[in-house]
């Protein structure tokens, strides 16, 4: 595995021909009529896209063999399609699905845009519409049904932290923390538009010829000093594994770039896991390299987070399924490495922050 401190800027790509890729955007709102923020999601997914193809194609378990037969029974086609997936956060969060065939799916490398049905996604624009007719909750209240969500804003980015990890096949990008966003989102009637000055935004990409059998993910830039009290100011922190008991971290203290590198550094303890704690799920990191060492804790009530699933390309019914919030509350500890014992540099209270954890599972 590699993992780094990727370029300020990555340029979109489109999706691999054969496997899963995806881009997600997760951000901040704020409604224009209470004026409460609330996290969406944007995400643009592609499975198995070439050859093109008319037909969506879904992802299914193959069917048993008949009763009192040797032979197998029908096996299952690989998925191929192309999805756009977008919603809201929070126990009146809603998700919206739009498939597409993958013939619909359009890349423009001149002007470095993809175009899938009905939307538009590239690295300063963000633009779409989804319909659907059983959505039980609005994106603020659950008053009334809604049935349409759309999106269109340009971004300017101002990221304090990339974090880049590429291990057997698989490549992950993310970037955040702050971005300018200058547009809105919509559900029905309801709008939620974005600050003028930076919020909470984060990119990021996947590309794998597998989807992994495991997903861990913390990311958070709300830091809040326990020694003075104060916002700890352009300071970010990104966590991400694709295996148990260990995750990467890439760290930002006030321009100060420290990362932490399980893969390349096996003389040093490390350990990551998440748990369910008192009806909370749990995330822990502690890790170390020659000169620091790092403790996370973060937790995150389940009603607060969506549960989305990515599917395998080879079918058969298997999928990534990932919970997801972007309401996390924990602590984060740095201690500086000296001849004899520790010095604590860094005990932060952490708001706001994004969390992650999935599995691979067998569809119903």
């Amino acid at each position: 595995m590699t993992c780094n401190n990727a370029s300020r800027s990555k340029k979109l790509s489109p999706p691999r021909r054969r496997g899963i890729s995806w881009q997600r955007h997760i951000f901040s709102g704020i409604n224009t009529d209470s004026g409460g923020i609330q996290n969406f999601f944007v995400e643009y997914i592609a499975v198995n896209p070439a050859p093109a193809s008319d037909q969506v194609v879904l992802n299914r378990k193959p069917e048993p063999p008949a009763p009192g037969k040797r032979r197998p029974g029908v096996r299952s086609e690989p998925p191929r399609y192309i999805l756009v997936r977008a919603g809201s956060f929070g126990p009146q969060g809603i998700i919206f699905e739009n498939f597409a065939a993958p013939r619909e799916l359009v890349w423009n490398k001149k002007e470095n845009l993809l175009f899938f049905k009905q939307s538009i996604l590239g690295p300063s624009e963000l633009s779409g519409a989804i319909k659907q007719s059983s959505v039980i909750y609005s994106l603020f209240s659950d008053s009334r049904r809604k049935d349409t969500f759309a999106w269109n804003f340009a971004i300017k980015d101002k990221a304090l932290l990339n974090a880049h990890l590429r291990s057997r096949g698989r490549e992950w990008f993310c970037s955040g923390a702050y971005a300018a966003l200058k547009g809105s989102v919509k559900s029905n009637n309801d709008q939620a538009a974005f600050a003028s000055g930076p919020i909470l935004s984060y990119s990021e990409s996947f590309s794998s010829k597998e989807i992994p059998s495991y997903w861990f993910h913390i990311s958070a830039m709300h830091l809040i000093s326990k020694i003075t009290n104060g916002d700890i100011k352009n300071s970010c922190v990104i966590a991400h594994s694709f295996q148990k008991n260990s995750a990467a971290v890439f760290l930002n203290l006030e321009g100060q770039i420290i990362t932490f590198k399980p893969a390349n550094s096996r003389k040093y303890a490390h350990a990551a896991g998440c748990t369910r704690t008192d009806g909370n799920l749990h995330w822990n990191v502690s890790t170390e390299n020659k000169r620091y060492m790092l403790d996370i804790d973060m937790f995150c009530a389940p009603p607060e987070m969506k549960l989305l699933g990515y599917d395998s390309p080879a079918g058969k019914g298997s999928l990534l399924s990932v919970f997801s919030g972007a309401t996390g509350a924990g602590e984060l500890r740095l201690y500086r490495r000296l001849k004899k014992g520790l010095e604590l540099l860094v005990h932060a209270d952490i708001l706001n922050a994004r969390c992650e954890y999935g599995v691979q599972d067998i569809k119903e």
